[in-house]
C-alpha cells in the first residue's frame, strides 16, 4: 500500500538525513530508507542497495570526518523530493585510494528522492566528483 506522503513529511525527512549525517549519525538510514531502496550515483555509486548506501556514506566520512550538507533549495511534487545541496569538509582519511590531504572541499551536488510509505525508496544523485578530485589535488587543471 502507498500513501500520499505530504511535502511538509518529505521535508522533514530530507532535513532529518542532513542533520543526522552532519552529525556522522548513519542510525536514520534505517529509519527513513526503505528496506528496498536503490541508490542511483555515478561511478562506483551507479546503483546501491541500503546498505551500500550505507557503506558509501560512512566512507565519505571516514574521508572526511567534518562533512557538512548543506540543503540549499529543494522542492516537492507528488511522491518525489529535488533537492540541490553543498557538501563541505577536510580531507582527512582515505578517499578512493588517496590518501589524506588535509585539504578542505566544497562540491555541488542535485538529486531526487522518491517516498513510499513515508520511506526514500530511491535516490538519483549527481555530484560534481570531478571538483572534489580537483580539490583534495587528485586531479591537476
Amino acid at each position: 500500500m502507498t500513501d500520499n506522503i505530504s511535502a511538509s513529511e518529505m521535508e522533514r525527512a530530507v532535513r532529518k538525513v542532513k542533520d543526522s549525517f552532519n552529525r556522522g549519525d548513519l542510525s536514520v538510514i534505517d529509519e527513513i530508507y526503505d528496506k528496498e531502496f536503490v541508490y542511483h550515483g555515478s561511478g562506483e555509486t551507479a546503483h546501491l542497495t541500503r546498505d551500500g548506501w550505507t557503506q558509501f556514506v560512512r566512507g565519505m566520512l571516514t574521508a572526511f570526518p567534518d562533512m557538512h550538507i548543506q540543503l540549499d533549495e529543494f522542492f516537492t511534487s507528488g511522491d518525489r523530493l529535488c533537492y540541490r545541496i553543498t557538501i563541505s569538509g577536510t580531507h582527512k582519511g582515505e578517499l578512493l585510494g588517496l590518501p589524506p590531504t588535509n585539504r578542505k572541499v566544497s562540491i555541488r551536488a542535485i538529486g531526487i528522492m522518491k517516498f513510499r510509505d513515508g520511506k526514500i525508496i530511491e535516490q538519483w544523485d549527481v555530484a560534481d566528483d570531478l571538483g572534489m578530485l580537483r580539490q583534495v589535488g587528485a586531479i591537476q587543471d
